[in-house]
């Protein structure tokens, strides 16, 4: 009987856990796909420069603001702007401890981002919209606009793949291929390095 109540309450939690998953991604799918989410983000950061989420998870029995509800939906929000970021192979940006993304919607800017020494803090910076800077377009994602360049990029990402392939099926071991890999990117990275430190030196 034991075991019987051992596997139910386990049946129980698999199934809690199932819906809960299936609620964020619904809600996510709305956010992304509606001007519901962004537009109070447009007028919730009219007399504010950013906010984040870490009160409420700090201090989940008090109420801050009366806009809880959507701070607290701002790492689903986050998490649908990475969704699409990853199909379309958009790259995060990094600063520090925090990953961000960028997005416009009109001439309105926001980096959303999380902080990853925080855990679960998810923030919002207004910021400019700069052609320098590489903005997702919010109503790209609403549409589920493929983007521009990813059959650009893609195309050569594949032939890399096919490549280690064969490299692997001439005989190679996972273990030399993925040395030679991990030493280009390392090159790579301390050529880039190098190159920003002599830029910032000549500026």
């Amino acid at each position: 009987m034991e075991e019987i109540s051992k596997e139910n309450k386990e049946k129980s939690s698999q199934d809690t856990n199932a819906n809960n998953i299936a609620e964020e991604n619904r809600i996510i799918d709305e956010m992304m796909h509606s001007t519901n989410y962004i537009s109070w983000l447009i007028k919730y950061t009219k007399d504010k420069e950013s906010f984040s989420n870490e009160k409420l998870l700090n201090y989940p029995e008090e109420t801050f603001d009366s806009d809880e509800e959507n701070i607290k939906s701002l790492g689903l929000f986050f998490e649908g702007i990475r969704s699409y970021a990853l199909q379309n192979r958009i790259c995060y940006t990094i600063s520090d401890f925090n990953v961000y993304y960028n997005i416009k919607i009109m001439e309105c800017g926001f980096q959303i981002g999380w902080k990853t020494d925080l855990g679960d803090v998810y923030f919002c910076n207004k910021v400019p919209v700069e052609k320098d800077k590489n903005f997702i377009n919010f109503r790209d994602i609403m549409l589920d606009k493929k983007q521009e360049k990813l059959d650009y990029i893609n195309n050569p990402l594949e032939n890399l793949s096919s490549m280690i392939e064969n490299v692997y099926n001439n005989g190679f071991s996972i273990e030399e291929i993925e040395e030679t890999y991990n030493n280009t990117i390392n090159n790579i990275r301390s050529k880039n390095i190098k190159m920003k430190t002599r830029n910032k030196s000549n500026s």
